[in-house]
């Protein structure tokens, strides 16, 4: 789906970077990806685009929130964007898209570092 001049043109802008890497080094090494491919790809990026603006929301109003009864509790977006990374890895599994791709392994891992480094 990504143009030879600019790989990211045709790419949402709403995504995140690491959403918009993770799509052009996986459809660099999966040139013949199958349309349902494709689309587990689509939606996985769109999870972890989701998922970073969630740590993002994490890390600006902090890990911890103030309960119904005045408590202090875990923000809810913690549960919230892990869900959806394991939703994205889900639907690159249920296509094998990705998998046993050293691109794409770099990729998740660099991904992984850098939101785990921060903390």
């Amino acid at each position: 789906m990504t143009t030879e001049t600019d790989p990211y043109a045709d790419l949402p802008e709403s995504w995140s970077q690491s959403a918009r890497d993770l799509y052009v080094n996986v459809d660099a090494e999966n040139p013949a990806m199958s349309s349902a491919a494709e689309g587990a790809l689509w939606e996985a990026c769109t999870l972890i685009s989701s998922a970073d603006a969630m740590s993002a929301e994490v890390d600006r109003v902090g890990l911890m929130t103030t309960g119904y009864k005045g408590q202090p509790v875990a923000n809810p977006l913690i549960a919230e964007a892990r869900q959806a990374r394991a939703a994205a890895i889900a639907a690159l599994k249920s296509f094998g898209v990705g998998l046993n791709q050293s691109g794409a392994s770099r990729a998740g891992a660099a991904l992984a570092s850098k939101r785990w480094s921060r903390r």
